[in-house]
């Protein structure tokens, strides 16, 4: 995690020297705790870092586990003083299931609210699509959507169709632009 960080920040990876690596008592949660002592040797001096890595939860589906890492990094001047406020920190890191589970849980549903608003906007693309294609398609083959106000019907006609309905009674007979097509009877 260190050397991460070091990575991060574009600096050189630091020494790393593991003093003691040991299976904590199992903390009643269930999975494996280890606790990792190590000096580092930093560009800004050395520290002494504690970590403690929770392996939570055994196998879950395609083979994923659930992992905690906690750390305390402390100069190393300081760290005799300091392990006897370090280690309680340790055994008080306690994960709260509920946080996180409410935490996935919200994502799921922004996620999921992305999903559909996408869903809904290419919808919207693809009906436009088909209006527009099937009013180049009636222009090129002289057709025209003709609504019936009578009847409360739509209907594709010849033009000269359309144009002798509208004729004979302009009341009754319009002529239909793309836009007041009715998916499933015009396009």
């Amino acid at each position: 995690m260190v050397a991460q960080l070091a990575q991060k920040r574009r600096q050189p990876a630091p020494a790393i020297e593991y003093t003691t690596v040991k299976q904590l008592p199992n903390d009643g949660q269930g999975g494996t705790d280890w606790l990792l002592v190590a000096n580092v040797t930093l560009p800004s001096g050395p520290i002494v870092s504690w970590v403690e890595i929770k392996i939570i939860s055994g196998p879950m589906a395609f083979g994923g586990f659930q992992m905690t890492v906690y750390t305390v990094d402390v100069p190393q001047a300081l760290a005799n003083q300091e392990v006897a406020t370090t280690y309680p920190l340790f055994a008080g890191f306690k994960t709260n299931g509920q946080a996180v589970l409410g935490a996935i849980n919200a994502d799921i549903r922004t996620n999921n609210a992305i999903f559909k608003n996408a869903m809904i906007q290419s919808q919207k693309r693809m009906d436009a699509s088909e209006r527009s294609t099937t009013a180049t398609t009636n222009y090129l083959l002289g057709q025209t959507v003709v609504s019936d106000g009578a009847l409360n019907a739509h209907g594709t006609v010849s033009d000269d169709v359309a144009n002798a309905l509208m004729a004979a009674d302009p009341n009754r007979f319009q002529s239909v632009s793309s836009g007041g097509y009715v998916k499933g009877i015009d396009y």
